[in-house]
């Protein structure tokens, strides 16, 4: 979001329930700069980088909209937030809030992987009919985070695996490439061939609850690399005019914060961050 090491922008941990932490206002964020390049920008999802002041959320920080949640181990369904199984929830987190000041909590029932799926699609289509500005939609999925609540359906692609968390850890990610597939098959009907999809995980599975990142060793909350690596895949749209053709596996080493640089360059707005002093370097033309 930022274009830097998590460490340089004073959030090296995630955030618990009651932190008053956050990015520093004085930061630029990737949808701030987005818009300087003359996109719209709008979020789907989970936030996790500030919640106790509204300038601290994904308004604050530059969307123009958001619908999801602030925070982490959130239920699936009911959208509790816990921080123990067998503590009371700390409350409900789901919102939808735009730039003009209007908000609303309320209490989202479906999947919040099928919820925030079928909002990314909304976003699209909302677009396209009010602009013709080009769009960048940040969509971060709460799954597979615990706690594993997969779909009944989903689950019917896991019956080989025996062990409970992994079971339900594949019905969760059964969960995401569907949502994943939707999202794309939207994204090309309603933007069209002029799209680029960029798809990556925020941190190896957790092997306590049902992640396993073998042959990479150990996981989430860790430095080795099954904490550390993880798989990426972007998808062009256009059929190879931004990010050549398809079907390549690029070898070499692409961090997280490489990808803000790396959008402006595509959207030929370098000039913007050129003087930020990120961490993140351009992979635009390595890609």
């Amino acid at each position: 979001m930022t274009g830097r090491y998590s460490a340089n922008t004073g959030l090296p941990f995630a955030m618990y329930p009651g932190s008053v932490a956050g990015l520093p206002p004085d930061m630029p964020t990737l949808p701030q700069l987005m818009r300087k390049a003359g996109y719209s920008a709008h979020m789907v999802g989970k936030w996790h980088l500030g919640h106790s002041q509204p300038k601290q959320g994904p308004i604050g920080r530059g969307f123009e909209s958001h619908t999801g949640s602030y925070m982490w181990d959130l239920e699936s369904y009911t959208k509790l937030m816990w921080d123990r199984p067998w503590t009371k929830p700390y409350g409900a987190d789901w919102i939808k809030a735009h730039e003009n000041g209007s908000y609303l909590h309320y209490p989202e029932t479906r999947h919040s992987t099928i919820a925030l799926t079928e909002e990314a699609v909304t976003v699209m289509e909302d677009h396209k009919k009010k602009t013709d500005n080009p769009l960048f939609m940040y969509l971060s999925y709460n799954a597979a985070h615990s706690p594993l609540q997969p779909e009944a359906s989903w689950l019917e692609y896991c019956s080989s695996i025996p062990h409970l968390w992994r079971y339900q850890y594949c019905g969760m990610v059964v969960g995401l490439d569907w949502g994943i597939k939707r999202v794309a098959d939207a994204a090309k009907e309603i933007l069209g061939e002029n799209t680029i999809i960029v798809v990556s995980s925020d941190n190896g599975g957790s092997v306590w609850f049902g992640g396993l990142n073998e042959p990479l060793r150990s996981g989430k909350h860790t430095s080795f690399e099954g904490g550390v690596r993880v798989p990426a895949f972007a998808v062009d749209l256009s059929g190879g005019k931004y990010l050549g053709r398809g079907g390549r596996e690029f070898k070499g080493i692409v961090h997280i914060s490489d990808w803000l640089p790396t959008f402006l360059s595509l959207a030929r707005s370098s000039n913007l961050y050129q003087d930020l002093d990120m961490d993140g370097v351009d992979q635009s033309k390595a890609l």
